[in-house]
């Protein structure tokens, strides 16, 4: 398939198909430059399902079509990668691996009077979650997951408060946002979310309840937000539960009676 942006900013996308029979083998496609060559994109596929990529621009666009591994294509070769690329023989050490708590399946343990260093680099947004709103915080780009159950009825603040100003060699992030969730029904329910709680980190605090599995969310501010590496820690207060008041969450509401003073 190919597409062009032809007229300004690619208002007039065309999108078209061409089919082509060809041997296995190696091929080269290259690409004439043409009026806006940063909307122009082109992908492979055949007609077994397999799919060789996508190319952007005007570079060229090699493909092993039938994926025999003779053509000394460089590239990625590990299909964790963001960046994968099923034709390449040669690594040429490219490779975008996204961090190992990526996806909230894959949720990094974290408990009570903990931190540990995390990153953000090649991070992505496989929960779909980016330009939603929880709380009143919008989620701005992709981020990485930790799981946390709470053994008692406790106060849990959640934190990258902690992570330090940059030096030379290093790569922390200034900017972050935390976000605090349940699951409920296989859907994603927020307790927590902060931005700029500690200077432009940030620290969500909710009221935890014994046994439950809550998960944590670690964002940037914005995806322009520099640096990818941050401290988070979590701490717990049973005491500061016995102070909040029972009607404190709207479902624990207390109801109005007409005649009866509150």
């Amino acid at each position: 398939t190919f597409g062009d942006g032809e007229g300004p900013e690619g208002t007039n996308s065309n999108i078209g198909y061409e089919y082509v029979c060809l041997a296995p083998g190696c091929y080269n496609f290259v690409f004439v430059s043409g009026s806006y060559d940063d909307e122009i994109s082109v992908s492979v596929a055949d007609e077994f399902g397999i799919d060789y990529g996508v190319s952007t621009g005007v570079e060229d666009f090699p493909i092993d079509f039938g994926l025999g591994g003779t053509c000394d294509i460089e590239g990625c070769t590990d299909n964790a990668a963001l960046n994968y690329n099923i034709n390449a023989s040669i690594d040429d050490g490219s490779c975008e691996i996204p961090p190992s708590n990526d996806l909230l399946a894959n949720a990094e343990p974290i408990s009570c009077s903990m931190s540990t260093t995390g990153s953000l680099l090649f991070a992505s947004d496989d929960e779909e979650l980016a330009t939603q709103s929880f709380l009143g915080v919008t989620v701005p780009a992709e981020g990485v997951w930790y799981e946390f159950n709470s053994d008692s009825n406790q106060q849990v603040t959640v934190s990258t408060c902690s992570t330090p100003s940059n030096g030379e060699g290093t790569d922390y992030i200034s900017d972050t946002q935390v976000f605090a969730f349940t699951i409920e029904n296989d859907e994603l329910v927020a307790v927590a979310a902060n931005d700029n709680g500690c200077g432009a980190l940030s620290n969500a605090v909710f009221g935890a309840s014994s046994g439950v599995d809550y998960y944590f969310l670690v964002t940037r501010y914005a995806v322009w937000s520099g640096g990818n590496d941050f401290v988070l820690s979590v701490d717990c207060d049973p005491d500061a539960c016995d102070d909040i008041p029972s009607n404190d969450y709207c479902n624990n509401a207390v109801a109005m009676v007409d005649g009866v003073t509150f």
